[in-house]
């Protein structure tokens, strides 16, 4: 065989070898495609920014968002503003304030999406920005949105709203809590102590829903106590201490000041609570159950805040608020937490099957966070 044939044999391989590699990369590689389109989602809390209903949340909506193919530093950009309700701006005109200061940076960053976490944020951002162009998803209202609605119409119905407002209400669920109480001690009538802030009336108001939803069957009779002071909540608890007829609580007072004007922090009152009630209590998150209360059915905030961030992902795809249900919170979003410390410093037996239910799906917690001092016998 002669050298030319030779090279090109050698050429007309090589030639074949190239069309291949070719039609490979193009098979491979995928298409070109133009610049990322970069979402922008303003999350307005109410509360500050380790707050332990609206951080819990907040971490629900990214990871949620992140797995629905949304990821902060790719195709989302995030930014906050926390009004801290709770401790520092905790006047009604102050919160106005905050909230005005929100949309103010709302206005000026442009975002393709508002959150608005827990009921001040909904209350003081949310309601001022129906009607407008900017998509609002809530997450963590306590109270029934239909009294936000008697305010400011801000929906048709829950199953279509038709405005610009969608999200997540959140519920206490106070009749499971009772019903587990139920399977640990003789419960026949439960004390309920809500606080005269905004967010204590909602919570109040969706207990009342609660109540109402249930007519004349719900589990336990319930004796209902609201209160601004931690004196007056201090004496209320001391009574309940001496009252047979009350066999546990349902402390939900996390705003109070004194009498002297200063304010007492959510742990400042749930330790005092753990040192002092001889009442089991119902946790009403698994965050009250790791400070020490006895147990509860108990709301899962990240999970929560998933529940929202498929609502919000739904709309950043191109769906209209409007058309995207309101929601309450979804059976999946609860979990059973217990508190074995302050089940032992009651004297108080939780049936191990409980035990056994509330360590496979939900928490258990075998130390009193906020009173570290008592513990379980090694």
């Amino acid at each position: 065989m002669s050298k030319k044939i030779i090279i090109g044999l050698i050429i007309v391989v090589l030639v074949i070898v190239g069309i291949a590699l070719v039609r490979m990369k193009r098979e491979v590689l995928p298409p070109e495609v133009g610049p990322i389109e970069i979402k922008k989602v303003f999350f307005v809390h109410s509360y500050d920014p380790e707050d332990i209903c609206g951080r819990p949340q907040d971490n629900g909506v990214i990871a949620k968002m992140e797995e629905l193919g949304f990821k902060e530093g790719i195709n989302l950009e995030i930014k906050r503003f926390y009004m801290d309700t709770k401790k520092i701006y905790t006047a009604p005109e102050q919160m106005k304030i905050r909230g005005e200061m929100a949309i103010e940076e709302i206005k000026i960053w442009e975002p393709d999406l508002i959150m608005t976490i827990d009921d001040d944020a909904a209350r003081e951002v949310m309601l001022p920005l129906v009607g407008t162009k900017y998509p609002i998803v809530f997450s963590g209202m306590n109270a029934p949105v239909e009294i936000y609605d008697e305010k400011v119409d801000l929906m048709e119905s829950r199953s279509r709203p038709g405005k610009n407002v969608t999200g997540v209400i959140e519920l206490l669920r106070v009749a499971e809590s009772v019903k587990l109480m139920q399977r640990i001690i003789p419960l026949k009538k439960l004390l309920f102590i809500s606080d005269t802030a905004p967010v204590g009336k909602a919570v109040r108001a969706g207990f009342l829903d609660e109540l109402e939803a249930y007519k004349e069957k719900f589990p336990s009779e319930v004796e209902l106590k609201e209160v601004s002071l931690f004196e007056d909540y201090q004496a209320i608890i001391l009574e309940a201490n001496k009252r047979e007829d009350i066999n546990a609580i349902f402390p939900i007072a996390v705003s109070l000041g004194t009498k002297e004007e200063k304010r007492v922090s959510p742990k400042e009152i749930a330790k005092w609570t753990l040192q002092n009630s001889q009442k089991p209590d119902i946790a009403p998150t698994f965050f009250f159950a790791n400070f020490g209360y006895m147990a509860g059915v108990t709301i899962d905030f990240p999970t929560l805040g998933g529940q929202a961030a498929v609502k919000a992902v739904r709309i950043l795809k191109g769906e209209k608020a409007g058309d995207v249900s309101i929601d309450e919170a979804a059976k999946y979003t609860f979990i059973i937490a217990l508190n074995l410390a302050r089940a032992k410093q009651l004297g108080v037996l939780i049936p191990s099957e409980i035990i056994e239910e509330a360590e496979k799906t939900g928490k258990v917690y075998e130390t009193m966070a906020l009173y570290p001092e008592y513990k379980l016998e090694e």
